[in-house]
């Protein structure tokens, strides 16, 4: 079974790149979430989910934008521009967000050293 939960997780990998014009905000998040507990750092389309996260900022949950920071910040992959939307959006919302929410994005700023400013 093994090999063939390797083979499974190959395929759907490959085919993510092709979906993301059709994945919603949520999709976005889950995607990246996933990748961070996979720890499979893809960094050409973690850059290419950098540039269309953003436009869903709005969109996001408290926790998503959370989890969006926390996944970045696992796997070692630095956007400031998206760190910095991340933050902005995070300050304007900060009374929506739970203790544990606070505490992933201190963590991520902190693990990332980015800088609250572009």
């Amino acid at each position: 079974a093994g090999a063939r939960d390797n083979q499974l997780l190959a395929y759907i990998l490959d085919e993510i790149p092709k979906l993301l014009p059709v994945f919603d905000h949520q999709s976005l998040v889950s995607i990246v979430h996933s990748y961070a507990l996979l720890q499979h750092r893809d960094v050409p389309l973690l850059t290419k989910l950098a540039r269309r996260i953003p436009q869903e900022l709005p969109q996001l949950t408290s926790q998503g934008l959370a989890m969006v920071a926390y996944s970045y910040a696992k796997l070692g992959i630095r956007s400031e521009i998206l760190f910095y939307l991340l933050a902005r959006e995070a300050q304007n919302r900060l009374g929506g967000f739970s203790a544990q929410g606070i505490g992933m994005l201190i963590w991520s700023f902190g693990r990332l050293s980015i800088p609250n400013e572009p």
